[in-house]
């Protein structure tokens, strides 16, 4: 309940700032009368087409799409064997097989037809589903073949609109249903494009801008903000050397950040030109990066513990506040990058950009086939988990 109020209170917040040019669509309403249905995977954290569904509905209500376009549409199993990333993080119903089903119309003669090209891979093809994905272990990766930067959807419907999609994952079981409405649709996962969305916009002529999130990302995914030039106040606060997101988050939450004047909420994005201050003294905004290879000698912790003394962040001792991204054990040696840039430090430790990593090993047993075999069983397990890191990596 209490991360519910501040989710409720982060959203407020968000909604407030963006303003009067942008219209929220609050789906929490209708899947609220739906919960008794399968609105979400029992072993993933995605919500079910059937969620998804719901949510072009209230969707539709606030677009003022002629929902008579999809009244056909009917749902089909496409596996019974899903088991998703809750299953395999947690541990839990690692064995628990559930369906995943696609909204086809009745009459696949009315089905508005779309090609999407997938720009970076420069693959085209004549379907949203990718059922290659169904024989893997992500099979939530059917709808639209998984994230990627951008894809360009170009469809027979009987439109001139042009839609830009600005989402994450949650989105791309959704999609489909807007597919009758719009001549082209453009798909932007802003976690993995880096180019300049605007152009994007001017090349595609685009009419409409949807951003399409599942709320605890809309909150903490930073690489949102270079969507429409704001930042988040945490990440404000860290890149002027001011402290770490985490602690920003709560210096906000005690009620000393203001923002022109006003007291800030959690989630709060701002812009240059807004004067930010902690207490009575103002926070200017510190443009330029450092980024600084380091070699790391035995013996030193990687961490951010002030109270040990034997730290990484003591030992280099550098005038502006820098932090690790990537971490080195105290009995490992090597090369640590130190930056100030929060961006640079999220993209290289999450794991879900797949940065490979090699490291020299010397042991002081002989390597048998069991070791490797017990070693290589714990790896695996902890690639299914969470992200390594994620609670120190933010700055």
């Amino acid at each position: 309940m209490q991360l519910q109020r501040i989710r409720r209170r982060q959203f407020k917040a968000i909604h407030s700032t963006l303003g009067s040019v942008y219209t929220w669509v609050d789906v929490s309403d209708i899947l609220k009368k739906h919960r008794s249905e399968e609105i979400y995977y029992h072993t993933d954290h995605h919500w079910t087409t059937l969620g998804a569904y719901y949510g072009y509905q209230a969707l539709s209500k606030s677009m003022k799409l002629d929902t008579s376009k999809t009244s056909d549409m009917k749902p089909y199993a496409v596996t019974n064997a899903f088991n998703g990333t809750l299953a395999s993080t947690s541990g839990y119903e690692t064995g628990y097989e559930e369906p995943i089903y696609i909204y086809a119309p009745d009459n696949l003669k009315n089905a508005t037809e779309a090609v999407v090209n997938n720009v970076n891979e420069k693959k085209k093809t004549a379907t949203l589903y990718d059922t290659s994905k169904l024989k893997g272990k992500d099979k939530y990766a059917l709808f639209l073949g998984g994230n990627y930067p951008i894809l360009d959807i170009k469809t027979t419907a009987d439109s001139t609109g042009r839609l830009l999609i600005i989402k994450d994952s949650y989105a791309n079981s959704l999609i489909p249903f807007l597919i009758p409405y719009y001549r082209e649709i453009v798909v932007v996962d802003p976690r993995y494009y880096y180019d300049d969305i605007e152009k994007v916009m001017k090349k595609d002529n685009i009419t409409s801008v949807l951003f399409l999130y599942n709320g605890n990302t809309f909150v903490k995914d930073n690489s949102i903000s270079g969507c429409y030039r704001m930042i988040r106040l945490n990440k404000y606060l860290s890149e002027a050397g001011v402290c770490s997101r985490r602690e920003a988050d709560r210096l906000i939450e005690s009620g000393v950040v203001t923002v022109d004047g006003k007291s800030a909420v959690p989630g709060m994005k701002v812009e240059d030109g807004q004067e930010v201050c902690v207490g009575k003294k103002r926070i200017k905004s510190k443009t330029k990066k450092t980024v600084l290879a380091v070699y790391k000698p035995l013996g030193l912790f990687a961490q951010k513990n002030k109270r040990e003394k034997k730290n990484i962040i003591r030992f280099l001792n550098y005038p502006l506040r820098v932090t690790y991204a990537g971490r080195l054990d105290k009995d490992s040696e090597g090369l640590l990058i130190m930056t100030n840039d929060g961006d640079l430090i999220n993209g290289m430790m999450r794991a879900r950009f797949s940065h490979e990593k090699e490291y020299k090993v010397t042991v002081n047993k002989e390597i048998t086939p069991e070791f490797i075999e017990k070693n290589e069983s714990r790896s695996t397990y902890q690639r299914q988990g969470e992200e390594p890191g994620c609670g120190d990596q933010a700055v």
